[in-house]
């Protein structure tokens, strides 16, 4: 009995759909939902492909040619690129980023023109800029090993009405008087203007500098910079003042 009651239901609703298609009528199934999901991905799409267009840099290899392999992005005011960085980005067809998919860019080549004397100037400049912040990057990992840290909960001092206090606690974090910038007074610090401070520039080659420059053992040097997380910059101060008297932990 049951069996029948399902196959008559089974032809009911075969008969209802094909009377449905025939006028005309629109019918509820998962059918609309997926088409719907697909148009929605399309619009997704399509926006992020209007929000970050590369431009091929095939045209011409001349240094700061206007949009010469620069990533077209909206402008935001929450993150700040160093000048560095900023010049890297605007420029990643001249330096030779933009590339196939056979074929591998350097990212070490641009660390090694700080002396080249037949270069290009602005080649030259962004070499310094970026070895200055070497430099600076091997001072910030040797002061924060040296760091002794701060005892007991910062949390525990903080209050939820007096701002400059919260400041003074959290310049207990300061790895220098003049914070971040007095380790790094060459500027190449990237920042959020959220509050969140100073974070380190995108340099190619997105790992710790070092990595291009190993000196007695090449193949361990390159992996231990290779896997080394110290070219990773925090603000510990700006951190802290993030925080409030109830802030969770989360693991």
């Amino acid at each position: 009995l049951r069996c029948h009651h399902w196959l008559d239901f089974q032809a009911y609703e075969r008969a209802t759909m094909r009377e449905a298609y025939r006028k005309g009528r629109p019918i509820r199934s998962l059918e609309r939902v997926f088409l719907l999901l697909a148009f929605f991905a399309v619009v997704v799409t399509f926006g992020l492909h209007k929000t970050v267009t590369k431009h091929d840099s095939a045209s011409s290899s001349s240094w700061f040619y206007p949009g010469l392999g620069a990533i077209r992005r909206k402008e935001t005011r929450l993150y700040v690129p160093s000048p560095a960085e900023h010049t890297l980005m605007q420029n990643l067809g001249a330096l030779g980023y933009n590339t196939g998919n056979d074929a591998n860019a350097s990212g070490c080549d641009i660390w090694y023109l700080e002396n080249n004397t037949t270069a290009n100037a602005s080649l030259v400049k962004l070499s310094k800029d970026l070895n200055a912040f070497r430099r600076e990057l091997a001072t910030y990992a040797r002061v924060v090993r040296e760091f002794a840290g701060v005892s007991g909960d910062l949390r525990q001092n903080l209050t939820d009405h007096d701002v400059a206090h919260n400041h003074e606690v959290c310049r207990q974090l300061d790895l220098h008087p003049n914070g971040l910038l007095g380790i790094f007074p060459s500027g190449q610090l990237s920042s959020f203007q959220s509050g969140s401070g100073f974070v380190e520039p995108l340099f190619p080659p997105m790992r710790h500098p070092e990595t291009c420059f190993p000196r007695d053992n090449y193949a361990q040097e390159e992996i231990l910079h290779l896997m080394s997380p110290e070219y990773l910059v925090h603000d510990f101060a700006a951190m802290c003042r993030q925080l409030k008297p109830t802030s969770r932990i989360v693991f």
